[in-house]
């Protein structure tokens, strides 16, 4: 259920994947959540993230008469409609402990934007709690999967997407993939 985007600046990730989040709920009305590490990330790119993808899919004639970022949230309008439905939420993963007890049975995508850093001080946590973000990562995913009358759904797809600085992030690092990584190497294959 956890899914890795990496690659170089301007290939088309961040397009993708607004893409795919917008269509899956036209589709399914399944929403969205767009996670980036602190609450100042998101607000300098939660606003625009979705523009390029919805210019897309309307020249593409998909039923969208208008998008917008609300209050932490996302909504648009389909062609025809007077009402705004919501779409998708935005969370800083910083703050995922605030959202434990939340319902987010309607939404089956979590989208963490630029989970790489090119500081190694941005990260949540610190030497001595190298694991903090990915244990962030994985809170917010059973939060978000865990179902009315069940403990999960099994349905919640984990997106995340960066550019290609370095495969040595806390994520990585405590899921084991670094250990399959050649300093010689940009293919992802056992040292």
């Amino acid at each position: 259920p956890w899914m890795f985007i990496v690659g170089s600046r301007s290939i088309g990730k961040s397009t993708g994947l607004g893409l795919y989040c917008i269509k899956h709920y036209l589709d399914t009305t399944k929403m969205f959540i767009y996670v980036r590490r602190t609450e100042d990330e998101l607000l300098n790119t939660c606003r625009s993230f979705f523009d390029t993808p919805v210019i897309i899919l309307q020249s593409y004639d998909y039923d969208i008469s208008a998008f917008k970022y609300d209050r932490g949230n996302y909504y648009l309008k389909r062609k025809g409609a007077e009402e705004w439905e919501q779409c998708g939420t935005t969370i800083p993963l910083s703050q995922e402990q605030k959202y434990k007890s939340a319902n987010f049975e309607k939404y089956d995508i979590i989208l963490y934007d630029e989970f790489i850093s090119l500081d190694p001080n941005k990260y949540l946590g610190s030497k001595a709690t190298p694991d903090y973000e990915y244990d962030r990562c994985l809170s917010l995913y059973q939060t978000v999967d865990r179902g009315i009358n069940r403990s999960y759904r099994n349905e919640t797809k984990f997106i995340f997407s960066a550019n290609n600085a370095t495969y040595y992030n806390p994520i990585f690092v405590s899921l084991g993939i670094t250990d399959y990584i050649r300093s010689n190497s940009k293919m992802l294959r056992p040292k």
